[in-house]
């Protein structure tokens, strides 16, 4: 008997899905692995960098450019880019065609141009002036780091594109190779032209902003020039606003959920960035101490940065694909919930596993690892102290970054705008936090309050997880716990470390060593444990994200 019509279709409609998600997988762990190895390079440099420069300039012009100018640039980006991107992403229940994306991607720079302005006057004359030596220069480095961000966002219509069409190999590479052209031209205007001081840093972050907005448009240009197979763009021209074939120049459901999610950011940036605007608003530190600071902070959340935030990117990514917003787990397609669950259980224990290993070495080895990089400026003052601090930031960073993928993945425009009021409490609570904890700890009170901060966030994100999995019998949070053998085998490694810290003088090369190779030892020992008593965890990073990232080829599908 011939199987019938429908079951057929049925059974091809479940091969195509179970195609489609694999895909996806192996994409997002391909943009994974290119960001990572991205965000790698640029702290690399940025060790290099400051480490070079910390020979050629004051502490007071690294404080200036490394957190006031830098602030206000990462700020500008933020909040007149992230809201664009995370609507533009998400997968809705209607179709929106890609030049609804490109209109509305076209409304970042205008945004970002609006947020510049009002952020560059209160940066120059409402905040504290820098030295009269750098007062001048000061303000052509406002103009010219807020320039760079808008310059960066006139390239959202062709990333947004590209990032649904799945092409990340080329964005890692070209900003990578934009990356490192301004390291090289900092450090040589720098040591050939020390009087340029601030200017120096602005041709080079200048020169970011071309070459990478630039090649975004040279190569998708000509990808729609050549009329590339499964690629929706014939003319370049096409990247600019157009009325779309709907008649309907903004898609309002876009346009609400980018309002929804720019009200978020603003709060959301507070947060990230917290301290540095406790030290620019209310003069806490010095323009040195905020320098040094940085340096520490950088060091400090390393991990978070070329690893956390690429995952939890490319997690979005996935999640926002696969699941549609708004709509409860009990009533998603079953293969599609399954994909995520074991997805958000998995990769959820991985962080944290991840995280854990950088807090129980972090606090037996932050002495050592500051004293290679900085000798004993960093090494013997409040240094190790704040790095101590900092790896227990990661940990809550690691937890925190993939359950609010999940949860901003899957909460309604409804649920987004009432988030808005719980981030304003997160704010309050934050700020009190950041004023009371440095008045009684100093600089260390920035990173407990960012610690109080994603506690906050962690907890709320559960909440709705657990909501979106109630009636389906799934609990991916409970199944991402750590489990008991391995939690002890971490106790005993810090109770081993923290002993060998005490008994060797990391002064001593051969004290050094011989702490360093206790450190190894167990460090071996932890990684053997996990892969010996967290079997599915393993299996799920080895197929999912190891095997893709060296495949041959990406499917671009």
């Amino acid at each position: 008997m011939a199987p019938d019509s429908n079951d057929h279709n049925h059974l091809h409609s479940t091969d195509t899905n179970d195609s489609k998600h694999k895909d996806l997988m192996t994409s997002v762990a391909r943009a994974a692995s290119y960001n990572i190895i991205l965000q790698l390079m640029f702290r690399v440099l940025t060790f290099v960098i400051n480490a070079i420069l910390l020979r050629y300039i004051t502490k007071d012009l690294l404080g200036i450019v490394n957190v006031r100018l830098t602030l206000l640039y990462s700020t500008i980006l933020f909040v007149g880019r992230e809201p664009f991107r995370k609507a533009c992403l998400t997968k809705t229940p209607e179709r929106i065609s890609y030049q609804e994306v490109v209109n509305i991607a076209w409304c970042s720079p205008i945004v970002g141009a609006a947020v510049s302005c009002v952020l560059s006057y209160i940066w120059v004359y409402h905040l504290e002036s820098p030295p009269p030596e750098y007062v001048d220069s000061y303000k052509v480095g406002v103009v010219c780091f807020s320039l760079s961000a808008i310059l960066e966002m006139c390239s959202e219509p062709v990333y947004v594109i590209g990032q649904k069409l799945l092409y990340v190999r080329f964005r890692a590479i070209l900003e990578g190779v934009a990356l490192i052209i301004k390291c090289l031209m900092s450090i040589s205007l720098v040591v050939v032209y020390p009087q340029l001081g601030i200017l120096a840093f602005c041709c080079a972050q200048i020169s970011f902003a071309l070459i990478y907005t630039g090649g975004c448009y040279i190569y998708f240009g000509y990808l729609a020039t050549a009329k590339v197979e499964n690629f929706p763009f014939t003319s370049p021209f096409m990247f600019i606003p157009q009325r779309p074939s709907s008649g309907v120049f903004i898609n309002r459901h876009l346009a609400g959920l980018t309002w929804s999610f720019l009200k978020q950011s603003f709060l959301k940036q507070l947060l990230t960035e917290g301290e540095k605007y406790v030290m620019t608003i209310f003069n806490i530190l010095s323009f040195a101490d905020q320098g040094v600071f940085d340096i520490i902070s950088n060091l400090g959340s390393l991990v978070a940065r070329f690893l956390f935030a690429p995952i939890e990117e490319s997690s979005y990514l996935l999640f926002s694909q696969s699941i549609t917003r708004g709509t409860p787990g009990s009533t998603q397609p079953k293969d599609s919930l399954h994909v995520m669950t074991e997805a958000l259980s998995h990769m959820t224990k991985l962080l944290t596993l991840i995280g854990l290993t950088i807090l129980v070495f972090g606090y037996s080895y932050s002495p050592l690892l500051l004293h290679i990089y900085g000798g004993q400026l960093l090494s013997t003052g409040i240094g190790p102290y704040l790095l101590r601090w900092y790896c227990v930031y990661v940990l809550l960073m690691a937890v925190n970054g993939i359950t609010e993928a999940f949860s901003f993945a899957t909460m309604s425009q409804v649920a987004l705008d009432r988030y808005n009021y719980v981030m304003l409490v997160f704010t309050g609570i934050f700020l009190g936090a950041s004023l009371l904890f440095t008045t009684y700890f100093g600089s260390a009170g920035f990173i407990m309050a960012n610690c109080c901060n994603l506690v906050c966030r962690t907890v709320h994100s559960v909440h709705v997880i657990g909501m979106f999995y109630k009636d389906t019998g799934e609990t991916p949070i409970r199944s991402s716990l750590v489990g008991v053998k391995v939690a002890l085998v971490y106790a005993v490694i810090l109770a081993v470390t923290s002993t060998s810290q005490a008994w060797f003088d990391i002064t001593e090369t051969v004290s050094a060593l011989l702490h360093i190779a206790v450190g190894v030892a167990c460090l071996l020992s932890v990684l053997l444990c996990i892969y010996f008593w967290e079997p599915q965890s393993i299996s799920f990073l080895i197929h999912k994200f190891i095997r893709p990232m060296f495949a041959k080829k990406a499917k671009t599908t």
